[in-house]
């Protein structure tokens, strides 16, 4: 129990899928990031990641205790900490998202390690609720999140690896696809959930880097 508590502690993501077997845990709270303001287009938004440092202001970093903000670098965006740091952002400002259809998608470069996460998010708020497409262990889950907390498994599925990763609601259903080679990875049911679409990436404790790539949401 010690050294599971001292993982929680170096990577706050690792409890969300501690929690999906250990129901006993959560994963600590969000806290509110000021709303991006000067954001605004039509729809899709997508992002290259082209620059280099922050991300751009069309971002809103969605901060768990922990969680550093993501960074952008040679068209990837990751975590700007070190080893068994994460990161959450979803889209800010004005652009007029549909709650009930919505998609958020990016190709994802996942390392090998031991805590190596990153995929996508759609009805995220800065409360940290949402439904949160992650791969972890060999394991692909779509989860849903209220207030930062693990609520339960939508789905999940055998992992998929490196690949372009679709994470769509339509209505009260929530489908995560491989773009790559156009099958559904799994689906599941959900209502009530509001927000934007964002992502998430992590560092692992040998420092191994998880990143997305080409973001897209709609």
């Amino acid at each position: 129990m010690k050294r599971l508590t001292i993982l929680i502690a170096m990577c706050p993501v690792l409890a969300v899928l501690i929690a999906a077997a250990n129901p006993q845990y959560t994963i600590p709270m969000h806290t509110a990031a000021p709303l991006v303001t000067g954001c605004s287009g039509p729809l899709p938004f997508t992002d290259n990641f082209g620059g280099t440092g922050p991300l751009s202001p069309c971002w809103k970093n969605t901060t768990v205790t922990g969680y550093v903000a993501c960074q952008q670098n040679g068209g990837y965006a990751s975590s700007s900490g070190g080893a068994s740091s994460a990161c959450q952002e979803i889209v800010g400002g004005s652009f007029a998202f549909s709650s009930t259809n919505q998609y958020a998608q990016g190709a994802v470069d996942r390392r090998a390690g031991t805590v190596d996460e990153v995929g996508l998010v759609v009805n995220g708020t800065s409360s940290g609720s949402g439904v949160i497409a992650i791969e972890y262990g060999g394991t692909f889950y779509v989860q849903q999140l209220n207030n930062g907390a693990y609520v339960r498994n939508l789905c999940t599925a055998s992992g998929v690896g490196a690949v372009t990763i679709k994470l769509a609601v339509s209505g009260t259903t929530y489908t995560a696809t491989n773009v790559t080679n156009s099958t559904t990875i799994c689906s599941g049911t959900q209502t009530g959930m509001s927000g934007s679409p964002g992502m998430i990436a992590t560092v692992d404790a040998s420092g191994n880097v998880a990143r997305v790539s080409n973001f897209t949401a709609d």
